[in-house]
């Protein structure tokens, strides 16, 4: 439950880019994480991310945005699937703690 209101957190809309675009999407403006962004560091991120947030007692839900990169997406190349619905290693890292926390 969140703090004193002892309600469950879902936490919604989470996505992060498996590499820098162009504009307001480049790591200069957006942001980076340790380094610039590519597909390992995308399925590290969301590792880490993920670890985090469920240990937390009160967290109900996590739900990443987009399962395929879109061009309409909020964030540039966030999606799980390439566009040709190639896996990345950020869907295979989700996979992976998956099968961790339900195997239990």
């Amino acid at each position: 439950y969140f703090g004193l209101v002892a309600k469950p957190l879902y936490i919604t809309d989470v996505e992060v880019p498996s590499r820098n675009g162009d504009g307001l999407q480049d790591g200069k403006v957006a942001g980076i994480w340790h380094e610039e962004w590519d597909q390992p560091r995308q399925g590290q991120w969301i590792e880490q991310f993920y670890k985090i947030v469920l240990s937390k007692p009160f967290v109900d839900t996590v739900t990443y945005s987009n399962l395929t990169d879109m061009k309409d997406s909020a964030i540039a190349n966030s999606g799980l699937l390439t566009e040709k619905l190639e896996p990345k290693k950020s869907f295979q890292a989700l996979k992976k703690l998956h099968r961790v926390i339900f195997s239990r």
